[in-house]
């Protein structure tokens, strides 16, 4: 979350909200569905039509469709999984050693004359 400061007002901001969500969430899937369904219909721009095309939307939603979203959402977190676990064999073998006995400790201290800041 980032936080903006102008003058005295104080506003939040949340990251992309669709990126971070959609891929796991079946009713976003559902919902862009319905919303594409209203965009591509709605010729007239009118707001008692696109409540029509609204309630049209939701009636062309099946059973089916929600199958289809669940099994999108799963392997999407199958996907999710895969990636984690390769970051986790990426980044274990890594080792740092903070004591390595070829290097010279004293050349990161500061001497008399440095300046620390």
């Amino acid at each position: 979350m980032l936080l903006m400061k102008s003058q005295k007002n104080v506003k939040s901001r949340c990251c992309d909200y669709h990126r971070t969500t959609m891929p796991l969430n079946p009713i976003e899937l559902i919902w862009a569905q319905m919303k594409g369904y209203v965009a591509r219909n709605n010729t007239t721009v009118k707001l008692q039509d696109g409540r029509q095309l609204l309630k049209n939307s939701i009636s062309k939603i099946s059973s089916k469709n929600w199958e289809n979203a669940i099994k999108h959402v799963m392997a999407e977190e199958e996907k999710f999984w895969t990636l984690d676990n390769l970051i986790e064999e990426t980044l274990d073998p890594i080792i740092i050693s903070l004591e390595d006995e070829e290097s010279d400790d004293d050349a990161f201290l500061p001497d008399d004359n440095d300046v620390v800041i």
